[in-house]
């Protein structure tokens, strides 16, 4: 994945420096790229090696910027991957503004012993073990709740009735146990 990631930026960056595209768009796109990338491995993105990625694109696009020559089959190539990385780029951007929505982002920075959901929540995905606060960060309210009990626990039956959602989730206090469908 590291190695086609790495590709996509070599290709853009060497599109762009060949007069394909401006130089100071890409610069800009690598500079939102890092800021992008640090934030999300601050949230707990720390399974991508994005960091890594956006540093090889610096460093690419000092060290190709005095070429002068490509060629036309290069050029094409280069249009081809320069969407895919754009693509990337998108996927970083819509997780970031997922994270900074300011009721997300103030609760995971007043919850820092919870910081290890934020990354999951802002990938729109429910996890055994997040608390009730958080599947409603991600989910809003249940259509339905129902509540018992037993050996002096409490458990609480949230249904939603949403498409790509899931349909059952069970708590324990506030505690998400079981996700069913």
């Amino acid at each position: 994945m590291m190695k086609k990631i790495f590709a996509l930026v070599c290709i853009l960056l060497v599109l762009i420096l060949f007069g394909c595209v401006n130089k100071s768009e890409v610069k800009q796109k690598i500079d939102r790229a890092d800021k992008l990338v640090s934030y999300l491995s601050y949230i707990g993105f720390k399974n991508i090696d994005d960091q890594e990625l956006v540093k090889q694109a610096k460093s690419l696009y000092d060290t190709l910027a005095s070429r002068d020559n490509l060629t036309s089959t290069e050029e094409d190539s280069i249009k081809a991957v320069a969407q895919k990385l754009d693509d990337r780029l998108g996927t970083w951007e819509l997780y970031y503004s997922v994270a900074k929505k300011p009721d997300v982002e103030t609760y995971f920075e007043s919850h820092p012993d919870r910081k290890q959901f934020w990354s999951t929540l802002v990938m729109g995905v429910v996890k055994e073990g997040m608390n009730k606060t958080e599947v409603k960060l991600l989910l809003g309210e249940p259509n339905e709740k129902s509540a018992s009990s037993a050996d002096q626990k409490i458990y609480e039956k949230w249904i939603y009735r949403k498409a790509n959602t899931p349909s059952e989730l069970m708590f324990e206090g506030d505690v998400l146990q079981s996700i069913g469908r």
